[in-house]
């Protein structure tokens, strides 16, 4: 533990700078989320992506990621939630999570990502909607086939319960998303919705409001994509 102490020291200051403003509200974490999306409609391989989204009950959006380490690295962030009825194609919500947590491997650096969350199947989804949720353990997460790197992966038999995809800015080596911690934030969606709303009212409204009209319109032009 004592030589632990220094380690997260070192961690906070390096990631200090790089932290979300604390003021920043839901409809601003929206607008980054929707401009999160544009940009990974840009990449060459993006149509695998497409693919998993085609089959997906709910995607979550971090617009900025923040990993830093040194030998122990760290992780925050706060997420756009959305789910989606397959047979529809309608997109409910949304809510806001926040994700966190150590990771312990060789990384050295920091790292800005935006990254986004597909969930696979309704067993993700259900756990999802509760708080307080451990990535690798209480719900299964691979890395999509668009992260590259380290990450990369190319099954896509949809056995886990969320594939990831990453749009990293800046150094980092190593890491996954193994033992982060998802959980509601309760102040965004007080921000959003006026009130603390809970999981089922907030996935079994329609997301038509213009607020979230330019994620929404992301989200459909990246499932338009062929996902071959």
């Amino acid at each position: 533990m004592i030589q632990l102490l220094p380690t997260l020291g070192l961690l906070l200051m390096l990631t200090q700078p790089l932290l979300p403003e604390a003021n920043t509200g839901a409809i601003d974490l929206i607008e980054q989320a929707a401009t999160s999306v544009q940009e990974m409609l840009a990449e060459p391989d993006a149509e695998v992506a497409a693919r998993l989204l085609q089959q997906s009950h709910g995607v979550i959006v971090f617009p900025s990621l923040i990993k830093g380490g040194f030998g122990i690295g760290g992780q925050l962030g706060d997420g756009v939630f959305l789910r989606r009825d397959r047979d529809t194609g309608t997109w409910y919500g949304p809510s806001f999570v926040r994700i966190s947590g150590l990771s312990y491997g060789w990384q050295i650096g920091l790292q800005k990502t935006s990254l986004i969350l597909v969930i696979a199947n309704e067993q993700g989804l259900q756990n999802l909607k509760n708080s307080g949720i451990t990535l690798g353990g209480d719900l299964s997460v691979t890395a999509g086939p668009l992260g590259r790197r380290a990450q990369l992966a190319t099954d896509l038999s949809l056995d886990a319960s969320l594939y990831s995809y990453s749009l990293s800015r800046g150094l980092f080596i190593g890491a996954s998303l193994e033992g982060s911690r998802l959980q509601r934030n309760d102040e965004l969606i007080h921000n959003y919705w006026d009130a603390l709303a809970s999981s089922d009212t907030i996935f079994s409204h329609p997301a038509e409001e213009e607020a979230v009209a330019p994620l929404i319109e992301a989200l459909n032009q990246l499932l338009a994509l062929p996902g071959d």
